[in-house]
């Protein structure tokens, strides 16, 4: 490999570290936000139980964090996993992750078409794909291709913009993001993590996706 492509490559890395430690919201950890995004979960894993009924199979999509930390991804996972075990009887059939490979500086940390074409193919039959790691990420060319099948999407993160194409599609049925609703300016100061959850996030769903505008 030539000098100038390993410097790309690296380009590539920093960059991508930026953007998931922004996502992340800092790149040390901090118990408040951790709980915050640990209550996000906890709500996508209640949107899941009522959006499959209570039954059901999921695949759960977080970031691989083997290569690169991912502040909050693993507590993140633990709370999804620990609700949707407790309230529902939904069940998990299998976790997949994206983000670095080993040895390599090729950063994919986000649900790309392939992986996500993958993980349907893979897992024939499932309900859902919950994911931790922002929405699929998909070309017009391979939105094309997907089966009338699909199983139900629910995602953490992603903009309004590439969200609002996703909900049209029905590929997306369920989000929860940062809230670009505002917030009254005589709001009161969040005290616990459910007020700060709904301070910092909003969940969107087939029926009120409409509110992310033409």
């Amino acid at each position: 490999m030539s000098i100038a492509m390993k410097r790309r490559r690296v380009i590539v890395l920093v960059c991508m570290l930026v953007i998931i430690t922004g996502e992340f919201g800092c790149s040390q950890k901090s118990p408040v936000k951790e709980e915050t995004y640990c209550t996000a979960a906890r709500v996508l894993a209640e949107e899941t139980t009522k959006l499959l009924s209570d039954k059901g199979q999921i695949v759960v999509v977080t970031y691989d964090t083997t290569t690169v930390p991912v502040p909050y991804a693993a507590a993140q996972l633990d709370a999804f996993t620990k609700s949707i075990k407790l309230k529902s009887h939904v069940s998990i059939a299998a976790v997949e992750s994206v983000g670095l490979n080993k040895g390599d500086l090729a950063l994919a940390a986000t649900l790309d078409g392939e992986k996500y074409g993958e993980i349907i193919s893979q897992h024939a039959g499932i309900d859902a794909i919950v994911s931790l790691a922002g929405p699929p990420v998909l070309t017009d060319a391979e939105m094309k291709k997907l089966p009338s099948n699909l199983p139900k999407c629910l995602v953490f993160g992603g903009s309004p913009s590439k969200l609002k194409r996703l909900f049209r599609a029905d590929i997306v049925q369920v989000a929860v993001i940062s809230r670009f609703t505002p917030i009254a300016a005589n709001a009161p100061e969040p005290r616990t993590n459910e007020e700060r959850f709904n301070r910092e996030y909003e969940v969107l769903t087939s029926a009120t996706a409409g509110s992310l505008g033409d």
